[in-house]
Protein backbone atom coordinates (compact mmCIF):
# COMPACT_ATOMS: atom_id res chain seq x y z
CA UNK A 1 0.00 0.00 0.00
CA UNK A 2 0.86 3.40 -0.76
CA UNK A 3 1.35 4.91 3.00
CA UNK A 4 1.85 8.51 1.86
CA UNK A 5 -1.44 8.32 -0.15
CA UNK A 6 -3.56 6.02 2.41
CA UNK A 7 -2.76 8.91 5.08
CA UNK A 8 -4.36 11.61 2.54
CA UNK A 9 -6.97 10.08 1.61
CA UNK A 10 -7.74 9.33 5.31
CA UNK A 11 -6.89 12.92 6.23
CA UNK A 12 -9.77 14.32 3.33
CA UNK A 13 -12.15 11.98 4.62
CA UNK A 14 -11.83 13.17 8.01
CA UNK A 15 -12.30 16.89 6.72
CA UNK A 16 -15.40 16.48 4.51
CA UNK A 17 -17.08 14.74 7.98
CA UNK A 18 -16.11 17.63 9.74
CA UNK A 19 -18.06 19.79 7.35
CA UNK A 20 -21.00 17.18 7.38
CA UNK A 21 -20.72 16.80 11.20
CA UNK A 22 -22.48 20.18 11.66
CA UNK A 23 -25.37 19.78 9.92
CA UNK A 24 -26.30 16.20 8.50
CA UNK A 25 -28.67 17.24 5.54
CA UNK A 26 -25.48 18.97 3.46
CA UNK A 27 -25.87 15.63 2.18
CA UNK A 28 -22.26 14.44 1.93
CA UNK A 29 -23.18 11.33 2.85
CA UNK A 30 -26.17 10.32 0.89
CA UNK A 31 -26.55 6.77 -0.53
CA UNK A 32 -26.24 7.01 -4.35
CA UNK A 33 -28.14 4.71 -5.99
CA UNK A 34 -28.01 2.83 -9.56
CA UNK A 35 -24.11 3.71 -10.18
CA UNK A 36 -22.21 1.43 -11.97
CA UNK A 37 -18.61 0.65 -10.30
CA UNK A 38 -15.71 3.16 -11.36
CA UNK A 39 -12.15 1.69 -12.02
CA UNK A 40 -10.62 5.17 -12.68
CA UNK A 41 -7.11 5.15 -10.92
CA UNK A 42 -6.91 8.83 -11.02
CA UNK A 43 -5.13 10.41 -8.50
CA UNK A 44 -8.76 12.36 -7.64
CA UNK A 45 -10.67 9.22 -7.05
CA UNK A 46 -12.58 9.46 -4.24
CA UNK A 47 -10.94 12.53 -3.02
CA UNK A 48 -12.06 15.73 -2.37
CA UNK A 49 -10.43 18.66 -4.63
CA UNK A 50 -10.36 21.92 -2.71
CA UNK A 51 -9.26 24.27 -5.48
CA UNK A 52 -7.34 24.17 -8.25
CA UNK A 53 -5.65 26.96 -10.18
CA UNK A 54 -3.97 27.40 -14.10
CA UNK A 55 -0.46 29.07 -14.45
CA UNK A 56 2.25 28.82 -16.64
CA UNK A 57 0.47 26.33 -18.79
CA UNK A 58 0.30 24.35 -16.11
CA UNK A 59 -2.71 23.22 -13.96
CA UNK A 60 -2.54 22.78 -10.32
CA UNK A 61 -4.92 20.98 -7.80
CA UNK A 62 -5.33 21.54 -4.30
CA UNK A 63 -5.94 18.15 -2.17
CA UNK A 64 -4.47 17.95 0.95
CA UNK A 65 -0.78 17.89 -0.99
CA UNK A 66 -0.58 19.08 -4.72
CA UNK A 67 -1.22 18.03 -7.89
CA UNK A 68 -0.06 19.26 -11.38
CA UNK A 69 -0.22 18.22 -15.10
CA UNK A 70 0.45 20.06 -18.30
CA UNK A 71 -2.75 22.41 -19.52
CA UNK A 72 -2.17 20.46 -22.92
CA UNK A 73 -2.44 17.22 -21.94
CA UNK A 74 -5.73 15.42 -22.74
CA UNK A 75 -8.43 15.26 -19.46
CA UNK A 76 -7.26 12.58 -16.61
CA UNK A 77 -3.41 12.00 -17.77
CA UNK A 78 -0.29 13.18 -16.59
CA UNK A 79 -1.10 14.59 -12.97
CA UNK A 80 1.17 14.07 -10.99
CA UNK A 81 2.08 14.85 -7.34
CA UNK A 82 4.51 18.04 -6.03
CA UNK A 83 7.66 17.22 -4.68
CA UNK A 84 9.41 20.24 -3.45
CA UNK A 85 12.28 20.13 -0.45
CA UNK A 86 11.34 23.36 0.91
CA UNK A 87 7.80 22.01 1.52
CA UNK A 88 8.98 19.70 3.69
CA UNK A 89 8.07 15.35 3.09
CA UNK A 90 4.60 15.55 4.73
CA UNK A 91 3.51 19.33 4.00
CA UNK A 92 -0.43 20.32 3.68
CA UNK A 93 -1.59 23.25 1.53
CA UNK A 94 -3.59 25.42 3.06
CA UNK A 95 -4.21 27.25 0.35
CA UNK A 96 -3.71 28.32 -3.68
CA UNK A 97 -3.94 31.14 -5.76
CA UNK A 98 -2.33 32.58 -9.04
CA UNK A 99 -2.38 35.28 -11.69
CA UNK A 100 -0.75 35.91 -15.37
CA UNK A 101 2.83 36.40 -12.70
CA UNK A 102 2.82 34.10 -9.73
CA UNK A 103 1.57 31.08 -8.54
CA UNK A 104 1.19 31.08 -4.44
CA UNK A 105 0.79 28.20 -2.02
CA UNK A 106 0.43 28.27 1.41
CA UNK A 107 1.98 25.47 3.27
CA UNK A 108 2.41 23.81 6.69
CA UNK A 109 4.24 20.56 7.56
CA UNK A 110 2.80 17.53 9.16
CA UNK A 111 -0.42 16.62 9.60
CA UNK A 112 -3.01 16.98 12.55
CA UNK A 113 -1.94 18.71 16.13
CA UNK A 114 1.78 18.51 14.57
CA UNK A 115 1.22 20.64 11.81
CA UNK A 116 3.55 23.90 11.78
CA UNK A 117 3.08 26.68 9.60
CA UNK A 118 5.29 27.16 6.97
CA UNK A 119 4.43 30.49 5.44
CA UNK A 120 3.28 31.17 2.13
CA UNK A 121 5.64 30.41 -1.36
CA UNK A 122 5.52 31.65 -4.85
CA UNK A 123 6.06 30.58 -8.12
CA UNK A 124 7.41 32.19 -11.18
CA UNK A 125 7.62 29.09 -13.63
CA UNK A 126 11.09 28.02 -12.53
CA UNK A 127 11.61 28.86 -9.04
CA UNK A 128 10.01 28.62 -5.52
CA UNK A 129 10.33 31.64 -3.17
CA UNK A 130 9.13 31.42 0.32
CA UNK A 131 7.24 35.30 0.74
CA UNK A 132 6.04 35.00 4.32
CA UNK A 133 8.03 32.35 7.06
CA UNK A 134 5.60 33.42 10.50
CA UNK A 135 3.40 31.39 12.06
CA UNK A 136 0.08 32.31 11.41
CA UNK A 137 -2.46 29.68 10.40
CA UNK A 138 -3.29 30.08 7.30
CA UNK A 139 -6.83 29.11 6.17
CA UNK A 140 -7.04 30.15 2.51
CA UNK A 141 -5.70 32.10 -0.48
CA UNK A 142 -7.38 34.75 -2.43
CA UNK A 143 -6.07 37.01 -5.26
CA UNK A 144 -8.03 40.06 -6.39
CA UNK A 145 -7.12 43.22 -8.55
CA UNK A 146 -3.18 41.83 -7.76
CA UNK A 147 -3.57 41.77 -4.18
CA UNK A 148 -3.08 38.58 -2.41
CA UNK A 149 -5.65 37.88 0.67
CA UNK A 150 -5.15 35.77 3.08
CA UNK A 151 -7.67 34.20 5.71
CA UNK A 152 -6.30 33.32 9.53
CA UNK A 153 -7.27 31.30 12.56
CA UNK A 154 -6.31 33.29 15.14
CA UNK A 155 -8.02 31.36 17.84
CA UNK A 156 -10.15 28.45 19.06
CA UNK A 157 -11.94 27.93 22.38
CA UNK A 158 -15.39 26.44 23.10
CA UNK A 159 -16.91 29.17 22.29
CA UNK A 160 -15.58 28.94 18.76
CA UNK A 161 -12.97 30.83 16.64
CA UNK A 162 -11.74 33.56 15.40
CA UNK A 163 -10.38 34.73 12.06
CA UNK A 164 -8.93 38.19 10.16
CA UNK A 165 -8.29 38.78 6.51
CA UNK A 166 -4.72 39.92 5.63
CA UNK A 167 -3.42 40.80 2.86
CA UNK A 168 1.08 40.26 1.66
CA UNK A 169 2.77 43.17 1.66
CA UNK A 170 6.52 42.19 1.36
CA UNK A 171 6.89 39.38 3.43
CA UNK A 172 4.33 40.20 6.40
CA UNK A 173 0.69 39.60 6.23
CA UNK A 174 -1.17 43.40 6.97
CA UNK A 175 -4.36 43.39 8.67
CA UNK A 176 -7.55 44.80 7.48
CA UNK A 177 -9.82 43.29 9.47
CA UNK A 178 -11.01 42.88 13.08
CA UNK A 179 -11.53 40.35 14.96
CA UNK A 180 -14.04 37.98 13.23
CA UNK A 181 -16.35 35.35 14.74
CA UNK A 182 -17.44 33.81 11.24
CA UNK A 183 -14.79 32.35 8.76
CA UNK A 184 -14.73 34.75 5.94
CA UNK A 185 -15.64 33.89 2.59
CA UNK A 186 -13.46 34.66 -0.49
CA UNK A 187 -12.24 38.51 -1.06
CA UNK A 188 -12.87 39.65 -5.14
CA UNK A 189 -12.72 43.14 -6.72
CA UNK A 190 -15.37 44.96 -9.01
CA UNK A 191 -14.08 47.31 -10.70
CA UNK A 192 -16.61 49.93 -12.88
CA UNK A 193 -19.14 51.86 -11.00
CA UNK A 194 -18.58 50.10 -7.48
CA UNK A 195 -14.62 49.78 -7.83
CA UNK A 196 -13.81 48.15 -4.76
CA UNK A 197 -12.70 44.98 -2.92
CA UNK A 198 -15.16 43.13 -0.99
CA UNK A 199 -15.45 40.17 1.43
CA UNK A 200 -17.73 38.47 3.54
CA UNK A 201 -18.36 37.14 7.20
CA UNK A 202 -21.55 35.89 8.56
CA UNK A 203 -24.52 38.69 7.68
CA UNK A 204 -22.20 41.52 7.22
CA UNK A 205 -20.34 42.48 3.79
CA UNK A 206 -17.19 44.57 3.85
CA UNK A 207 -15.31 47.08 1.68
CA UNK A 208 -12.18 49.01 1.06
CA UNK A 209 -11.62 51.35 -1.74
CA UNK A 210 -7.78 50.70 -1.67
CA UNK A 211 -5.15 49.10 0.02
CA UNK A 212 -3.81 49.40 2.86
CA UNK A 213 -7.15 50.22 4.14
CA UNK A 214 -9.41 48.74 6.79
CA UNK A 215 -12.54 46.94 5.32
CA UNK A 216 -15.71 48.50 6.72
CA UNK A 217 -19.14 47.19 6.55
CA UNK A 218 -21.68 47.93 4.09
CA UNK A 219 -25.03 49.47 4.91
CA UNK A 220 -28.30 48.43 2.95
CA UNK A 221 -27.54 44.94 1.66
CA UNK A 222 -29.91 41.68 2.02
CA UNK A 223 -30.59 40.67 5.67
CA UNK A 224 -29.09 36.95 4.80
CA UNK A 225 -25.92 35.15 5.74
CA UNK A 226 -23.69 34.94 3.20
CA UNK A 227 -21.47 32.01 2.15
CA UNK A 228 -19.75 33.09 -0.85
CA UNK A 229 -19.32 36.27 -2.98
CA UNK A 230 -18.29 36.33 -6.66
CA UNK A 231 -18.39 38.53 -9.94
CA UNK A 232 -19.23 38.47 -13.44
CA UNK A 233 -15.30 38.13 -14.57
CA UNK A 234 -14.52 34.69 -15.37
CA UNK A 235 -10.82 34.92 -14.64
CA UNK A 236 -8.36 37.79 -13.38
CA UNK A 237 -7.92 39.32 -16.72
CA UNK A 238 -11.46 39.59 -17.17
CA UNK A 239 -13.06 43.20 -15.87
CA UNK A 240 -15.55 42.51 -13.34
CA UNK A 241 -18.69 45.05 -12.92
CA UNK A 242 -21.21 43.14 -10.75
CA UNK A 243 -20.66 41.73 -7.53
CA UNK A 244 -22.68 37.97 -6.31
CA UNK A 245 -23.59 37.41 -2.99
CA UNK A 246 -24.48 33.51 -2.08
CA UNK A 247 -26.13 32.87 1.42
CA UNK A 248 -26.76 30.12 3.45
CA UNK A 249 -29.85 28.89 2.23
CA UNK A 250 -29.22 28.62 -1.01
CA UNK A 251 -30.10 32.25 -2.76
CA UNK A 252 -28.10 34.63 -4.98
CA UNK A 253 -28.06 38.21 -4.72
CA UNK A 254 -26.80 40.42 -7.85
CA UNK A 255 -25.74 44.31 -7.88
CA UNK A 256 -24.26 46.70 -10.13
CA UNK A 257 -23.82 49.75 -7.64
CA UNK A 258 -23.23 47.96 -4.27
CA UNK A 259 -26.54 49.80 -2.94
CA UNK A 260 -29.29 47.94 -4.92
CA UNK A 261 -29.67 44.57 -5.46
CA UNK A 262 -31.64 42.19 -7.63
CA UNK A 263 -32.63 38.83 -5.77
CA UNK A 264 -33.15 36.34 -4.24
CA UNK A 265 -33.03 33.71 -6.94
CA UNK A 266 -33.03 30.30 -6.01
CA UNK A 267 -30.10 28.58 -6.58
CA UNK A 268 -30.22 24.65 -4.26
CA UNK A 269 -32.73 22.49 -3.90
CA UNK A 270 -34.23 23.47 -0.71
CA UNK A 271 -33.11 26.35 2.06
CA UNK A 272 -30.79 23.81 4.59
CA UNK A 273 -28.33 23.69 1.39
CA UNK A 274 -25.55 26.56 1.05
CA UNK A 275 -24.07 28.14 -1.54
CA UNK A 276 -20.34 27.01 -1.88
CA UNK A 277 -19.22 28.67 -4.42
CA UNK A 278 -19.99 31.00 -8.08
CA UNK A 279 -18.54 31.58 -10.90
CA UNK A 280 -19.58 33.39 -13.89
CA UNK A 281 -18.29 31.95 -17.72
CA UNK A 282 -18.31 33.23 -20.84
CA UNK A 283 -21.70 32.26 -23.24
CA UNK A 284 -22.39 32.52 -26.76
CA UNK A 285 -20.26 32.18 -29.94
CA UNK A 286 -18.30 34.91 -29.27
CA UNK A 287 -18.43 34.97 -25.28
CA UNK A 288 -19.61 38.13 -25.09
CA UNK A 289 -22.68 36.47 -22.56
CA UNK A 290 -22.21 35.25 -19.24
CA UNK A 291 -23.63 32.50 -17.05
CA UNK A 292 -23.18 32.10 -12.99
CA UNK A 293 -22.62 28.36 -12.09
CA UNK A 294 -23.55 28.05 -8.35
CA UNK A 295 -22.41 25.13 -6.59
CA UNK A 296 -24.45 24.27 -3.04
CA UNK A 297 -23.39 21.92 -0.07
CA UNK A 298 -26.30 19.09 -1.24
CA UNK A 299 -24.67 17.98 -4.58
CA UNK A 300 -24.49 19.54 -8.35
CA UNK A 301 -24.61 22.81 -9.24
CA UNK A 302 -27.36 25.68 -10.93
CA UNK A 303 -26.58 28.13 -13.71
CA UNK A 304 -28.84 31.18 -14.65
CA UNK A 305 -27.98 33.60 -17.55
CA UNK A 306 -26.28 37.08 -15.74
CA UNK A 307 -25.44 38.83 -18.92
CA UNK A 308 -27.85 41.84 -18.06
CA UNK A 309 -29.74 40.72 -15.29
CA UNK A 310 -30.11 38.02 -12.74
CA UNK A 311 -31.53 35.60 -13.89
CA UNK A 312 -33.78 32.38 -12.49
CA UNK A 313 -31.42 29.27 -12.56
CA UNK A 314 -32.06 25.89 -13.30
CA UNK A 315 -29.95 22.28 -12.21
CA UNK A 316 -27.15 20.86 -14.34
CA UNK A 317 -29.32 18.36 -15.34
CA UNK A 318 -31.34 20.77 -16.84
CA UNK A 319 -28.86 22.43 -18.65
CA UNK A 320 -29.12 25.25 -21.60
CA UNK A 321 -26.37 26.43 -20.74
CA UNK A 322 -22.49 24.63 -20.09
CA UNK A 323 -23.44 20.68 -21.20
CA UNK A 324 -26.43 18.24 -21.60
CA UNK A 325 -28.02 16.82 -19.37
CA UNK A 326 -26.97 13.43 -20.19
CA UNK A 327 -23.03 14.45 -18.93
CA UNK A 328 -24.09 16.00 -16.13
CA UNK A 329 -25.86 13.12 -14.32
CA UNK A 330 -23.01 10.73 -15.35
CA UNK A 331 -20.61 12.95 -13.07
CA UNK A 332 -21.37 16.01 -11.22
CA UNK A 333 -25.16 15.57 -10.20
CA UNK A 334 -23.78 13.43 -6.88
CA UNK A 335 -21.49 15.71 -5.47
CA UNK A 336 -20.79 18.91 -3.71
CA UNK A 337 -18.77 20.92 -5.67
CA UNK A 338 -16.10 23.37 -3.59
CA UNK A 339 -15.20 25.38 -6.50
CA UNK A 340 -15.28 26.36 -9.86
CA UNK A 341 -12.08 27.37 -12.13
CA UNK A 342 -12.20 28.72 -15.93
CA UNK A 343 -9.00 29.07 -17.66
CA UNK A 344 -8.87 30.62 -21.00
CA UNK A 345 -10.67 33.50 -23.09
CA UNK A 346 -14.16 34.53 -24.00
CA UNK A 347 -14.39 32.29 -27.22
CA UNK A 348 -12.42 28.88 -26.22
CA UNK A 349 -11.46 27.80 -22.48
CA UNK A 350 -11.64 24.95 -20.17
CA UNK A 351 -14.04 25.01 -16.68
CA UNK A 352 -12.61 22.84 -13.83
CA UNK A 353 -15.04 21.35 -10.84
CA UNK A 354 -13.62 20.46 -7.95
CA UNK A 355 -15.85 18.25 -5.83
CA UNK A 356 -16.14 16.36 -2.65
CA UNK A 357 -15.87 12.32 -4.15
CA UNK A 358 -15.21 10.72 -0.77
CA UNK A 359 -18.07 9.09 -0.45
CA UNK A 360 -19.14 8.17 -4.28
CA UNK A 361 -17.44 5.87 -7.18
CA UNK A 362 -16.46 9.24 -8.95
CA UNK A 363 -13.09 11.60 -9.26
CA UNK A 364 -13.56 14.78 -7.44
CA UNK A 365 -12.10 17.03 -10.35
CA UNK A 366 -13.88 17.34 -13.72
CA UNK A 367 -13.11 19.59 -16.65
CA UNK A 368 -15.10 20.94 -19.75
CA UNK A 369 -13.96 22.57 -22.42
CA UNK A 370 -15.17 25.35 -24.34
CA UNK A 371 -14.90 26.12 -28.16
CA UNK A 372 -17.54 28.50 -28.74
CA UNK A 373 -19.79 25.22 -27.34
CA UNK A 374 -19.62 23.24 -23.96
CA UNK A 375 -17.97 19.58 -24.91
CA UNK A 376 -19.07 18.47 -21.48
CA UNK A 377 -18.00 17.22 -18.45
CA UNK A 378 -14.85 14.64 -18.48
CA UNK A 379 -13.58 13.19 -15.51
CA UNK A 380 -9.61 14.42 -14.20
Amino acid sequence: MNLKRYFRLSVLLLAVVGLAACNNSYGIFSSIQGESKNTNTSAFYQTAVRNMVPFGGRYYAQLVGIYSRPAASSAGSDWAYLENSAFGSDYVCRGIAANGSLLYAAISNGRGSTSTPKGIFSFNGSTWTQEYSGSADIQALYLANGALFVITKDSTSDSGSTYSVSYLSGTSLMPCSGTLSTMPTNVVYVAGTIDNFFFASGSTLYSAASLPSTFASVSGIPSVSITCLATNAFNYSDAATALFLGTSTGYVYRSTDGSSWEGPQAASSGTSYAVTTMLAVPTGTTGSGRALLVGNSLSGYYEADVTSSLGSFTTGGSSTIVTTASVYESSLTSMPVFAFVYDGTAPSGTLFACASATAVDYTGLWSNKRTTTWAGWASE
